[in-house]
């Protein structure tokens, strides 16, 4: 579901403060599935506007400092083989036969509190994403026909939103017009279930 890297050679997977929020945001949709009283479950079914506002409700628990630092465990103290790799990668050539001090168990209180302060730079980064994403939704799935559809050039109308919405430039200013990129291949929410309904993820 969230796509996080596997463990590679003995080491453990690392999840990062992002990576973190997405782990959140699928437990959100696990426990509106899990909370929702239904008498067959093939019918868990709400509206699509309100189908991400869980998960990005339950984002919200991680932003709070205490329960960052319940969450947090550093890899060492998981299993001696780990511990092992910790002091294989933490000592440096002069700290050989000097082990280094062990590191706390979970997130200091600080450092908890400094990754939970409020970064609105990067909340308006990721929202205006998701607005970009949301008007090119709405856009390929509102044509005035289905002939205006067939015509539209679904790369160019992706690459100028990117443009109008996030001011990001590229191959248009460097003579490739605008069939660079090809974003609009990857971006799967357009058939997965969202059609048109991607906007949803704007609260």
């Amino acid at each position: 579901m969230a796509n996080f890297l596997k463990p590679k050679n003995g080491k453990p997977t690392l999840l990062s403060l992002e990576d973190t929020r997405v782990l959140f945001h699928e437990l959100g949709h696990l426990h509106h599935t899990l909370l929702t009283s239904t008498r067959y479950a093939a019918l868990c079914y709400v509206d699509r506007d309100f189908a991400e506002a869980p998960s990005i409700m339950f984002e919200q628990f991680l932003w709070n400092a205490s329960i960052l630092q319940n969450i947090s465990q550093h890899y060492s103290y998981l299993s001696p083989e780990f511990k092992v790799i910790w002091l294989s990668e933490s000592r440096s050539q002069s700290e050989r036969d000097n082990p280094p001090p062990p590191p706390p168990p979970q997130l200091p209180t600080p450092d908890a509190t400094q990754l939970t302060h409020p970064n609105y730079k990067a909340n308006i980064t990721r929202q205006s994403g998701n607005l970009f994403f949301a008007l090119f939704d709405v856009t390929i799935h509102s044509p005035a026909s289905h002939d205006v559809l067939q015509a539209m050039n679904l790369c160019e109308t992706f690459n100028k939103l990117l443009v109008e919405i996030e001011g990001f430039r590229a191959g248009e200013t460097t003579g490739e017009g605008w069939e660079w990129g090809h974003g609009e291949s990857v971006f799967r929410m357009v058939v997965s279930g969202y059609e048109g309904g991607y906007y949803s993820y704007l609260l």
